[in-house]
């Protein structure tokens, strides 16, 4: 399952995206769409060089994504608060699997706090973080 399935996953389970008709956030992976207003998107954006590992391991994965999060118009605090619960369940994983994932995370981690893109023309704030991973297929 690639990266972004098993984010999005994650962040659904946690409850920052609940899935449903009741949902107020959406999520996209790999590229942004333009509606609904409330969207969270999960991009990936390659990753670091992996570390070999004799089998059964073969190898550890370091790869990169960047979460960006789309609030209401003018919903500034809106889109802030959402960022932060987002970076707050992500920076939890430690030593597990998230979605139905062959993957084993060893950790997922912030490189940065969240960075504002500023408004598109409908007045949508967009927040940015980059978030780094080290994963395994065995734990």
């Amino acid at each position: 399952m690639p990266l972004p399935d098993e984010v999005a996953s994650y962040l659904q389970t946690q409850g920052i995206a609940p899935t449903g008709s009741t949902a107020s956030w959406s999520i996209a992976k790999g590229y942004e769409v333009d509606s609904p207003d409330r969207l969270i998107t999960i991009l990936e954006t390659g990753g670091f060089p992996n570390d070999p590992r004799p089998a059964p391991d073969n190898t550890i994965d370091r790869p990169t994504f960047q979460l960006r999060v789309r609030g209401p118009a003018n919903g500034y605090s809106t889109a802030r608060a959402t960022i932060g619960a987002a970076r707050l369940v992500l920076d939890q994983v430690n030593n597990m699997r998230i979605g139905p994932s062959s993957w084993y995370y060893l950790s997922i981690r912030a490189v940065h706090e969240p960075l504002s893109l500023g408004v598109d023309n409908q007045q949508r704030p967009t927040l940015v973080m980059n978030f780094a991973a080290i994963r395994s297929r065995t734990s």
